[in-house]
């Protein structure tokens, strides 16, 4: 996946620099993740609000 790349890429940095560059892509992954499902929530609720009318 897409964290496996960001570990193979920042393995040559020293390994403070590495492991915060690899937590920053792996919050930055959780942060897309919640706002594609906020997203999809937003989506249903304007439908279902549509289709009540």
């Amino acid at each position: 996946m897409i964290l496996e790349k960001v570990a193979i890429g920042v393995s040559w940095l020293p390994e403070g620099l590495a492991a915060a560059i690899y937590a920053l892509a792996a919050l930055l992954l959780v942060f897309l993740f919640i706002k594609i499902v906020l997203l999809i929530i937003k989506c249903i609720s304007d439908l279902v609000l549509f289709w009540k009318k």
